[in-house]
């Protein structure tokens, strides 16, 4: 069997009011990850901050960063919790590099596991 590592992006954004900004940064550094031979790039749920157009976004923009960039993206978000000061989305995704989602969670707190490992070799 051959073994070949994973290399994993992490990406931590500084976020604003200003929502296409926030995309471009994220982009940007997913952009850069890519470059750096990163195959999974985990995005923070604040990526696509504010909110006023999403939650409808958050798998539509993972899918396309995944796709263009031909890499996975994790998604990740805190649980939803409707009494915090700050009310999560939820729902964490893995995409796989063609924008198809490989999983999900709801916006109950959970763990998602998922074995890429052949997945990455095809």
């Amino acid at each position: 069997m051959i073994k070949r590592a994973l290399k994993v992006a992490l990406v931590q954004l500084s976020v604003g009011a200003d929502k296409p900004r926030n995309i471009a940064e994220a982009v940007k550094e997913i952009h850069k990850a890519k470059q750096k031979g990163a195959q999974l790039v985990a995005l923070p749920e604040c990526f696509n901050s504010p909110y006023g157009t999403s939650p409808k976004h958050w798998e539509l923009l993972g899918r396309a960063r995944a796709n263009d960039q031909q890499l996975w993206v994790a998604l990740v978000s805190p649980a939803r919790d409707e009494t915090a000061g700050y009310v999560a989305w939820g729902h964490s995704t893995l995409i796989d590099p063609w924008g198809q989602v490989v999983s999900k969670l709801d916006e109950k707190a959970g763990t998602l596991i998922a074995d890429i490992g052949e997945l990455l070799r095809n």
